[in-house]
């Protein structure tokens, strides 16, 4: 259960850090993740960087009882499956995922879902009683 906790506590911070970031700076983070896409090298370190973070995560943490544990769990098999996909399909297909960010209301919906995440891994993780 330690373990549960730690990460709902860092994976929670970071994505409301992250979630509040893109929130606030839509079009510097649009920016970025077209430039992680201009060269393979950029787009394929980013794929192994998550591919480490994921393995890491599900390795520490694959444990399908309980809700906080399979929150956590998910979450490792997300970058685990967004790695796969940075390694995998072809750069010209990322730049059209990306460019469904220029949808504010697409975007903006998948910001919501990243902080929704985030409030409820830092509540649970810290233990914070509302």
């Amino acid at each position: 259960m330690a373990t549960t906790l730690f990460l709902a506590k860092m994976l929670g911070l970071f994505f409301l850090i992250t979630g509040l970031a893109a929130l606030t700076t839509r079009k510097h983070f649009i920016h970025v993740v077209k430039d992680m896409f201009k060269n393979n090298f950029s787009s394929y370190f980013f794929g192994v960087l998550l591919l480490v973070i994921g393995l890491l995560l599900v390795l520490q943490h694959n444990v399908w009882k309980g809700t906080l544990n399979i929150v956590v769990s998910l979450v490792g098999w997300y970058v685990i499956l967004e790695a796969v996909c940075y390694l995998f399909i072809p750069r010209h297909a990322m730049k059209k995922g990306v460019k469904l960010m220029k949808y504010k209301g697409l975007y903006y919906a998948s910001v919501l879902i990243d902080l929704v995440l985030a409030v409820y891994l830092v509540i649970t993780g810290f233990g914070i009683k509302l």
